[in-house]
């Protein structure tokens, strides 16, 4: 049985929320979660994200099937993913005072034995498995390259000054790249998402000894909770799926 939360909050810097969190199960009991994390100031990050948010639910409520065979989920995914890039940038090439504004976005679909995922930004993706933490997603940032370059450590990137300038976003050019992934999904994996105001704070180490203590609506309150008393720099959202064995 695929179970589903989220939860968003200012943290402890910010004036307004530009994150978006979503989730939802599937008429086959399958489930769904997105973040999206807004940028462009006030002009308009909480604009983007809550488009971009509303054509994504639309599209996996109107589009997904339980017959979807294959990458046929993988590519409704991608396609939402698109659809909310052209209203974005749609949106803000009718008012000048919101061009610009973008948002990153990461959306799964869980369902029996498959995780499909698609994101760009920084807002990230992880399946815990076991004793076994993965990071899905990849960045698209400025610090991301560095890393793939060699020129810098995973470690340093957690404390670098550009460490949230990113090269990838929804609604900011007519056209953008969705990166996909699909891994197997066990029973008992726990699936979670997350903007950067999480994300800054945390280590492999960390997010298991926290799936490994809470579930449920209380993990997400706990992983807010953490991400606050470290510092709350930034909006926090997460999003979590829990693959949970038929009882």
């Amino acid at each position: 049985m695929m179970y589903a939360v989220c939860k968003t909050d200012i943290g402890q810097l910010r004036r307004s929320n530009q994150d978006v969190g979503r989730c939802g199960t599937l008429p086959d009991g399958s489930a769904w979660t997105l973040v999206c994390d807004g940028m462009g100031g006030v002009n308009g990050g909480d604009i983007a994200s809550d488009l971009a948010g509303n054509v994504i639910e639309k599209e996996i409520a109107e589009g997904y099937k339980p017959e979807m065979q294959g990458d046929a989920v993988r590519e409704l995914l991608c396609a939402a993913v698109q659809s909310a890039n052209r209203a974005v940038y749609g949106r803000a090439e009718e008012d000048r005072f919101l061009r610009g504004m973008g948002t990153t976005v990461v959306a799964a679909v869980a369902r029996e034995g498959r995780l499909d995922v698609v994101h760009v930004g920084d807002s990230r993706c992880y399946l815990v498995s076991g004793e076994n933490v993965t990071q899905i997603t990849t960045d698209h940032s400025y610090v991301q390259e560095l890393v793939d370059h060699g020129a810098i450590t995973e470690d340093e990137a957690r404390f670098h000054p550009q460490r949230n300038l990113i090269t990838r976003v929804v609604g900011t050019r007519e056209d953008v790249k969705c990166d996909c992934n699909t891994v197997e999904l066990k029973p008992g994996d726990i699936v979670i998402s997350c903007s950067d105001g999480l994300s800054n704070y945390l280590e492999h180490d960390t997010l298991r000894a926290f799936t490994e203590r809470f579930s449920g609506e209380q993990l997400v309150e706990e992983l807010v909770r953490f991400a606050n008393v470290q510092g709350g720099r930034d909006n926090i959202t997460v999003a979590v799926i829990e693959n949970r064995p038929n009882a």
